[in-house]
């Protein structure tokens, strides 16, 4: 009313505070009833340590009690935050690619998360031809590259490698697991979306499986 901005209390212990709803220390980022560095405090707590102890640390060091859970919420929703930030600077750094090979390449390990609980860690890794340098005579360095990581599901994966790699003239599929073993995802997502592109088991892998066809193969005879 009459140009006072419309105001908000707060009770501390040195009393109660009057102050303007425009003011920094009443802005709360994602709706999150805290102020902006109170914000940036539970993120970095929950980035270095399990939840449960962030939250003991900063009532240690603060006074403050903010719960387990809460800290957890914070960093999801500013991860994924950042999650669409990195995907959208990816997008512009690959933009130039418009001829020449891109490569994708996928894999997979399982973790020992904090819930006790095992779950898959999946990781894209994609590149140009044109950052190919030579490393010896049958080697290559690849100078540049990005990365898409993800723990958890197949398909949240799939989508988020998806948006970066977009499609392309020319790509090659380097993965894991031959596609007559069962359980085949990644193959059958490149059969599903990328299906007139070249397919390569990687030299790991299918080291593996030589040696064990040659040991079956060629068994000395006693």
């Amino acid at each position: 009313m009459n140009g006072i901005p419309e105001k908000k209390t707060i009770n501390t212990k040195f009393g109660r505070l009057e102050i303007p709803k425009q003011h920094v220390l009443c802005r709360t980022p994602l709706g999150f009833k805290m102020t902006p560095y109170w914000q940036e405090q539970c993120v970095y707590m929950g980035q270095q340590e399990v939840f449960e102890q962030g939250s003991a640390t900063l009532e240690k060091l603060t006074g403050q009690d903010v719960s387990a859970k809460q800290i957890e919420r914070m960093c999801h929703a500013y991860g994924q935050l950042l999650d669409t930030d990195e995907i959208e600077m990816v997008n512009k750094n690959f933009t130039g690619v418009t001829n020449g090979v891109v490569y994708e390449m996928m894999a997979g390990s399982m973790a020992l998360t904090r819930e006790d609980d095992w779950k898959e860690m999946k990781l894209a890794r994609i590149f140009s031809d044109k950052e190919l340098l030579p490393e010896g005579k049958k080697r290559n360095f690849i100078r540049k590259f990005t990365y898409v990581a993800h723990l958890g599901g197949k398909h949240p994966f799939l989508d988020k490698a998806e948006q970066v790699i977009g499609s392309r003239e020319s790509m090659v599929w380097v993965a894991d697991r031959a596609k007559c073993l069962p359980q085949t995802g990644i193959w059958n997502w490149v059969d599903d979306y990328y299906p007139d592109h070249h397919q390569i088991l990687d030299f790991f892998h299918a080291s593996e499986k030589l040696h064990a066809f040659a040991r079956e193969a060629f068994k000395k005879e006693d």
